[in-house]
């Protein structure tokens, strides 16, 4: 039995952005009961994501991260079929942290020890060589300028993995 992670009074999940017969089933640690089902939170958050997906077009396509009330969702990769990407995970996780520089996260990782330590550190090191300029051209995956209004704590504790 999986159980959802929670962090900060917010459900986060991670996963890619297929959807299936009305509900997202791209979901790296889906929540299941006992007998391995999805619980009806499951069934429930997999339903909204997909209306979500639907509505905006971002089916097979890259989100990034998707946060509603006390829901958090990361991208990982794109198709239920494909494995966790490193490149979709840490462009995901950066424009979370960019879009809110001075909050902390916890997400459960896909990915190895070493391969997660290595996507901590390399988001860590893009947010400390940005500056004015390559923020302001920075664009986010519907090409809109990102609008960075405060400093991007660089601490590599924002960012924190559990298996």
């Amino acid at each position: 039995m999986i159980n959802m992670l929670i962090h900060d009074n917010k459900f986060v999940l991670t996963g890619g952005s297929s959807v299936n017969k009305g509900y997202w089933n791209a979901i790296d640690f889906p929540e299941e009961n006992s007998q391995g089902y999805w619980t009806k939170r499951q069934r429930e958050i997999s339903k909204l994501f997909a209306d979500y997906l639907l509505a905006t077009g971002k089916v097979n396509s890259g989100f990034g991260y998707f946060a509603y009330q006390d829901l958090l969702i990361v991208q990982s990769r794109i198709d239920s079929h494909d494995p966790p990407q490193e490149h979709h995970f840490s462009t995901s996780l950066l424009k979370l942290l960019v879009d809110f520089p001075k909050r902390s996260f916890l997400i459960r990782t896909p990915f190895d020890r070493e391969t997660s330590i290595s996507i901590r550190r390399r988001i860590m090191n893009w947010i400390g060589n940005l500056d004015e300029k390559t923020i302001a051209t920075h664009r986010d995956y519907n090409g809109d300028i990102i609008p960075i209004t405060e400093s991007i704590d660089t601490d590599l504790a924002r960012l924190q993995f559990v298996k």
